[in-house]
């Protein structure tokens, strides 16, 4: 009996194929039979993506309307271990891109830092961990463990949790 795995975008597919003879007793004719079983597993599968609810959460947050732009730049610019790093050629692409001031541009980072969304790296000057159960980026097997929750409530409203900066505190990474 032979087995061969493949793996597939679903999971695994176990193939067992054996060979199977026969001898007829009555003619002595020896038959020869293949026969293959197939096991299919399944896992839990998304492409790779960046997944974006910028304006709930922009809503949720209670952040100005305008950072809702600068929220999807700093997402477009985060790498995959879903850190930005706001550095003086950055920032002047983005003032151009988005056609704010220097000092507009640093209150909406400030913002999305006393927000939670930008997490500052200890000892990394513009250096910010972008909390990964709002955004994540890269392939499914390294970020299916982190979401994004809203809740809609029944009074019509929407609740966000993320507990992103409390996990990341326990690893003394950062502030």
């Amino acid at each position: 009996m032979s087995q061969q795995n493949k793996k597939s975008r679903s999971g695994f597919v176990k193939e067992e194929t054996e060979i199977i003879t026969v001898i007829d007793e009555k003619t002595g004719k020896i038959d020869t039979r293949e026969s293959t079983r197939t096991t299919a597993y399944s896992k839990d599968v998304e492409p790779d993506f960046v997944k974006l609810y910028v304006a709930d959460i922009v809503r949720l947050k209670d952040l100005p309307p305008a950072t809702e732009k600068l929220l999807l730049l700093i997402v477009r610019n985060m790498n995959y271990n879903n850190t930005f790093m706001n550095h003086k050629f950055l920032k002047e692409m983005m003032i151009k891109e988005l056609g704010i001031s220097i000092n507009t541009l640093n209150m909406g980072i400030t913002n999305l830092k006393k927000k939670g969304i930008l997490i500052p790296v200890k000892g990394a000057k513009g250096l910010y961990f972008v909390d990964p159960e709002l955004f994540a980026r890269g392939k499914w097997e390294d970020i299916k463990n982190l979401r994004l929750v809203i809740e809609y409530n029944q009074d019509g409203t929407k609740s966000l949790k993320s507990n992103a900066r409390d996990q990341l505190k326990q690893l003394s990474l950062f502030d």
